[in-house]
């Protein structure tokens, strides 16, 4: 491949990425006009990406029922989350993804202060909701720009992912310490149980993973580390499915809906192949289940594991440690599979390119 058509990927890449990422960034959401009109426009630079790309016949035949699986999804669940995933990491070939990450760091962290900014002063609306727990509590909330308080916190999360996997071994305690700090302090205006506690975790897992530990408990923590979606899913299925007989988890309102609403999906649609439209239910795995299909479901799964064994075999405890707190979060929120909320997701594109990435990837 000349230099010049490289370069020409790579501007058409980042065209199509950072329209993306500017969309999320400045928080909107498949309902805005505007952004509905943004990505039409990147999946058009996306295509245009993978046509003007060389591929081998194994490749292609890859890329194209990849993405038509991703089309298929998007016609019958009216949902373009999968078709955005397929299209990003098909046409990550050739593409040095610790540039993307990198790249997507300073585009998410900088639209995020600038707009928690403008929304603390006043400049924009905080976006301010009121959430009427058990017990006649009322919780104010504020979105601070975003569409939800919840999507404000998992913002946090995201640009936290992206620091662990840009910095890692050079993070230290107090960095862990500054990041929790700031988590706290999102959380004081978001209100977000669930996304400061998954991100509180994500820090704890995260430094207790880059600790020195002996051989068998280490082996230990990759066992369970590479089996944590297969975990997840399960807990989803036998939870949804037994969830008379955890009556203690009634006592926990947040936890009892996110339930409550994966068990009616499953209770008013049908078998999963290609998805449905409308699905109502936070419940992560469920929600993916009957938002994209069983086909999407299964790949999704398999591909997230085989991704933490490739970090096992690498030795990268960071990366495991990212991706088994993505799994946890993925539990409770429905949007964490999609590659435009959840940007280190663009990781799967080494199980699909492999040696195509450059050395420096990892």
């Amino acid at each position: 491949m000349t230099k010049r058509k490289t370069n020409i990927e790579n501007f058409i890449f980042y065209i199509f990425w950072s329209i993306l990422l500017v969309g999320k960034g400045l928080g909107l959401n498949s309902k805005d006009t505007i952004y509905i009109y943004m990505t039409y426009s990147a999946v058009i630079f996306a295509a245009l990406k993978l046509f003007i790309t060389k591929w081998t016949k194994k490749e292609l035949m890859v890329t194209v029922l990849l993405n038509v699986l991703g089309i298929t999804i998007w016609y019958f669940s009216k949902d373009a989350a999968a078709l955005l995933l397929t299209i990003t990491i098909t046409s990550l070939k050739g593409i040095d993804i610790k540039k993307v990450l990198n790249y997507s760091l300073l585009i998410l962290a900088s639209l995020f202060i600038v707009k928690v900014t403008l929304a603390l002063n006043g400049i924009i609306d905080k976006q301010m909701l009121i959430r009427y727990d058990s017990g006649n509590v009322h919780t104010v909330r504020y979105a601070l720009g975003y569409i939800h308080p919840n999507a404000t916190q998992s913002m946090v999360f995201v640009i936290f992912s992206l620091i662990i996997l840009k910095y890692k071994n050079k993070i230290k305690v107090i960095h862990y310490i500054i990041m929790f700090l700031i988590n706290y302090w999102m959380f004081r205006y978001t209100n977000s149980r669930t996304g400061f506690l998954v991100t509180t975790s994500l820090l704890l897992i995260t430094w207790l993973y880059s600790r020195k530990w002996n051989d068998s408990i280490k082996g230990m923590i990759y066992w369970f580390s590479e089996r944590s979606y297969i975990i997840g899913a399960m807990i989803s299925l036998i939870i949804c499915f037994s969830f008379s007989k955890f009556t203690i988890l009634l006592k926990y309102t947040t936890l009892a809906s996110r339930v409550i609403t994966a068990i009616n999906t499953i209770n008013t649609h049908g078998f999963p192949l290609f998805g449905f439209p409308n699905i109502v239910t936070d419940w992560g795995y469920i929600s993916m289940l009957y938002d994209k299909g069983i086909i999407f479901f299964v790949l999704f799964i398999i591909s997230m594991s085989k991704l933490l064994m490739y970090f096992k075999e690498k030795n990268d405890t960071y990366s495991v440690a990212v991706f088994v707190s993505i799994a946890i979060y993925t539990l409770t929120e429905a949007y964490f599979s999609s590659i435009v909320v959840n940007i280190p997701l663009l990781y799967l594109g080494i199980l699909l390119h492999g040696n195509s990435f450059k050395k420096e990837t990892i």
